[in-house]
């Protein structure tokens, strides 16, 4: 199964791809799609896993020229598609619901987000809308999983 540094890094391994139906959601959908596994040999895994995730970048001003930039995880949801068990090339259909409204904006009215966004720029902080995307995973324990993920585009 090749050498013990290719397969710890999971070079040559192969690839996890996830396809998407359709990639711009509505707010409260689901999105549906495959999640697929180019495997040449048989590999041993904890699971396969399913999930959407949220970035949102930050950027803040720390002094006179000085700028600090963050990418916070603000929504992760997952869900295991197949368990521990040997994988070969595969594919798994899969749903996962998009949450109602975007989380930023979920436990605050709408006049008071607008007042935190116009107070953080005056303070010199901007954060960009969050990054949707979903992401598959084949979790190998001790090594690196092999990933795959795709941006999405939430629309209300």
């Amino acid at each position: 199964m090749g050498n013990f540094l290719s397969d710890t890094l999971g070079i040559g391994i192969g690839t996890v791809q996830i396809r998407l139906f359709e990639d711009r959601i509505p707010w409260g959908d689901v999105i549906a799609g495959r999640l697929e596994l180019s495997l040449p040999e048989p590999v041993d895994a904890s699971g396969v896993i399913v999930g959407i995730r949220a970035r949102k970048r930050s950027v803040r001003r720390t002094g006179r020229a000085g700028t600090a930039i963050a990418n916070t995880v603000v929504y992760d949801v997952h869900k295991e598609l197949s368990g521990a068990r040997h994988y070969g090339s595969e594919g798994f259909n899969f749903v996962i619901p998009l949450p109602s409204q975007p989380p930023s904006l979920r436990d605050i009215s709408r006049d008071l987000a607008d007042l935190v966004t116009v107070a953080r720029a005056v303070q010199g902080q901007f954060d960009a809308e969050p990054t949707w995307v979903v992401y598959g995973r084949l979790a190998r324990p001790w090594k690196l999983d092999l990933t795959h993920e795709v941006t999405i585009f939430p629309i209300t």
